[in-house]
């Protein structure tokens, strides 16, 4: 398995974890996206057990779920979209802060603004609203229940956003909210998907038996186009006789199995992504992690228990075409949703990454994307650091553009 599939797999592949994953690795030096410096030893950390897992459970799985009657979320579409689009999130607006790094005394860094606005609601029903499609599956495996409800999809930029819930009558495992509303389960992800996305809290349906969120993507499997969503190994962690099983098999491996052995099978699992890891890990850590994905290889092929049999498969399809604006002959579109750049076909782009997006209008307001203080997405992802999308934290007017201004002050008219 190639290490891109092992991100695409997890779902989630961020530049502050791997280099050249996500856009905001290639921040000028000293910039982080997280707000405290432990949160990214402990994200990378996450993120190892996460590409493991994600080596072991590649296979495919039984389309089996059954049917939800109904929107079990939002009312309809235009209020999921004007919701997650807009400024009611609870999570919507922060000022740049700093923050310091322990390890590096007298050292202080910036972590980005971003803004939230009211969601446009003639823009959400000529363009949005028109496209969503109701889901309405849910599968349930080890006390947990997946129901995902509706699902945006721009085929422009192949982003797209929808809405889901994870439901444990027993209690859901620790899980932690970002100041932007990002959520994520430090102890191992419960959500298994096959796209790259992020899911971020809808925080007035949650509780501590339910977890309901958004999940933005973008479809960038070369060989899937379907959005497939599961639970993970970390689902049937939770349970008792698991852990104990899992604690057992852990010291059996450890006496059989030397630290050097486990550190050359992690090497053979990850590729050249070893390399970045060992930068950001310690050996003790990498050791650890790697330790446990050998449990859950000897057990998945020993018990069946620790893999979910099910998932939700959201075909491709699109229900119309949001209006687009192409500019830069064709290395910048951009859709309601989202933006995406190649600056790799522009001659002698003053940059080696983006680091600047703004958008402007005809009324003069700008809607600046990204720069060095400002990150009003709520994802940046390519393939290269010349190479990327944002999918936005609004949805705008294509039609109201002039022009988007990138690194230089560089300006691309709209023809």
């Amino acid at each position: 398995m190639k290490a891109e599939e092992l991100f695409l797999a997890i779902g989630e592949v961020e530049a502050s974890r791997l280099a050249r994953s996500e856009l905001t690795v290639c921040k000028p030096s000293g910039q982080r996206d997280q707000e405290e410096p432990k949160m990214k030893k402990k994200n990378v950390s996450r993120l190892l057990r996460n590409l493991l897992a994600a080596a072991l459970i590649v296979s495919m799985l039984a389309v089996t779920a059954y049917a939800v009657a109904g929107y079990v979320i939002f009312d309809s579409p235009q209020e999921m979209l004007s919701s997650l689009f807009g400024d009611q999130t609870g999570y919507d607006h922060k000022e740049v802060t700093h923050w310091t790094d322990p390890e590096k005394p007298g050292s202080v860094y910036d972590n980005p603004a971003y803004d939230r606005v009211p969601a446009d609601e003639e823009i959400v029903a000529s363009e949005a609203a028109p496209l969503v499609s109701p889901v309405g599956q849910s599968i349930s495996w080890q006390g947990y229940t997946l129901t995902v409800d509706a699902n945006l999809y721009d085929q422009v930029t192949k982003c797209g956003v929808l809405t889901y819930t994870i439901e444990n009558p027993d209690g859901l495992p620790h899980y932690e909210v970002e100041s932007n509303g990002k959520v994520w389960f430090p102890d191992g992800e419960i959500l298994d998907t096959n796209q790259y996305g992020h899911s971020y809290i809808v925080q007035d349906q949650s509780s501590d038996t339910k977890l309901t969120a958004a999940y933005y993507y973008q479809l960038r499997d070369p060989n899937c186009t379907d959005l497939e969503l599961s639970f993970t190994q970390w689902a049937a962690k939770s349970l008792t006789e698991y852990t104990q099983l899992l604690s057992q098999t852990k010291q059996r491996l450890m006496q059989e199995v030397s630290e050097d052995e486990v550190i050359a099978y992690v090497k053979q699992q990850l590729g050249e992504k070893y390399a970045e890891l060992e930068k950001n890990l310690s050996k003790a850590e990498i050791v650890k992690s790697g330790y446990e994905s050998m449990v859950y290889e000897e057990l998945k092929a020993t018990d069946g228990r620790f893999e979910c049999p099910d998932k939700i498969a959201i075909p491709e399809k699109a229900l119309g075409e949001m209006s687009s604006v192409a500019l830069a002959e064709g290395n910048i579109t951009v859709s309601p949703i989202a933006i995406a750049v190649d600056v790799a076909g522009m001659e002698n782009y003053p940059s080696d990454y983006v680091g600047v997006v703004k958008i402007c209008f005809q009324d003069g307001k700008e809607y600046v994307v990204k720069d060095d203080n400002t990150a009003n997405y709520v994802f940046a992802v390519g393939a290269t650091d010349k190479d990327v999308t944002f999918m936005f934290n609004r949805m705008i007017d294509v039609n109201e553009i002039t022009s988007v201004i990138l690194d230089g002050g560089l300006e691309f008219p709209v023809n």
